[in-house]
């Protein structure tokens, strides 16, 4: 009975390897493709009144960018197994070694951070904007960038403060999971109830918490903003930062609410011990979503890249009809007495 069942699964875990190899793939492609895409509409088709704004939204998506080369690198399956943290890639990284794995998992906790803090910035640079008007224009950006790099550093670093294991992560985790079978060895985090291990777990859990909630904030102010004072600013300025205002707000909480569910499944793996295969590869997965759906919003919230995108469409699918009228209008014409007089 337990050899059926380690058999069954073992082809189960197979099973999900296979799906997020495709999914990652696909996910990589789409997200740095649109990102690349947004990339070039702001720097070309913005309006003037976006030439300092703009590079908050361009700083955004290049860390996405990043995020989404890491998440493919890395597929990473997080395996809860008591007292440890059990972290089992299966990307390219799994090449490479244990710990570069390890170093990459950490580099997404890193760029999660950086993105997140990267639309509140820009959330709150547009409220100035609005608030101060022409005056905002010459805000510095260098001091709330570089402050905002604080948090993400301390993610990088606390993780190789004696946080990492092998040897104790795979006797916890063999003896946590006797039914898996690990065909290589793994590392991962030695101890979740380590100080430092905590601290990170809450900067983690409070950002995806916090960020929405000042976003929800600044987005009100700015549109009673606008709404109280209609005669200072022109409807083309408000129209776009009732459309910026929108972009910003879904990108603070879609990865909130791709954090959901995996807030509520993960403690029930980590400390009840539920064999849940899913939640393991979801607890990267989802919150990688965000990569490929944000560039995407922005495009088609924001007017000037909606209508540049269309027009392209369109001008692609009329192409092979205009074509074909073209070389009909010459024989046409040349057969038309009237067409000749005229």
């Amino acid at each position: 009975m337990n050899l059926s069942e380690e058999q069954s699964l073992q082809v189960d875990v197979g099973a999900y390897d296979s799906f997020f190899h495709v999914f990652y793939a696909f996910y990589a492609l789409i997200s740095v493709s649109s990102n690349f895409l947004l990339i070039y509409l702001l720097k070309n088709r913005s309006p003037s009144r976006m030439k300092v704004f703009k590079w908050l939204l361009i700083n955004t998506s290049v860390s996405q960018i990043g995020l989404a080369l890491l998440n493919f690198f890395v597929q990473e399956r997080i395996l809860p197994s008591g007292e440890v943290l059990a972290l089992l890639p299966i990307g390219p990284c799994f090449w490479f070694g244990n710990k570069v794995c390890f170093v990459g998992y950490n580099l997404i906790n890193v760029f999660n951070m950086i993105v997140g803090l990267s639309i509140l910035h820009s959330m709150h640079f547009r409220y100035r904007l609005i608030r101060e008007t022409q005056a905002a224009e010459r805000m510095r950006l260098g001091r709330p960038f570089f402050l905002s790099l604080l948090l993400p550093a301390f993610l990088l670093v606390t993780p190789f403060f004696d946080m990492y294991g092998e040897a104790e992560v795979m006797e916890e985790t063999r003896n946590k999971h006797p039914n898996y079978v690990f065909h290589s060895s793994f590392g991962g985090f030695k101890s979740v109830r380590s100080p430092l291990f905590l601290i990170n777990s809450a900067i983690l859990s409070a950002t995806a918490i916090t960020l929405p909630l000042i976003t929800f904030y600044w987005r009100c102010a700015i549109l009673k903003t606008i709404k109280d004072k209609p005669s200072s600013f022109k409807q083309r300025t408000k129209n776009s930062s009732r459309a910026l205002v929108k972009v910003l707000t879904l990108q603070a909480v879609i990865p909130s609410l791709c954090y959901l569910p995996i807030a509520v499944l993960y403690p029930c793996a980590q400390f009840l011990d539920l064999e849940l295969p899913q939640v393991q590869y979801l607890t990267t997965a989802l919150p990688a979503m965000s990569c490929a759906i944000d560039p995407i919003l922005s495009i088609y919230f924001i007017a000037p890249y909606r209508k540049w995108v269309a027009s392209c469409f369109k001008g692609r699918l009329l192409k092979p009809s205009s074509l074909k009228l073209n070389r009909l209008c010459p024989s046409t014409l040349s057969h038309n007495p009237s067409a000749t007089k005229m």
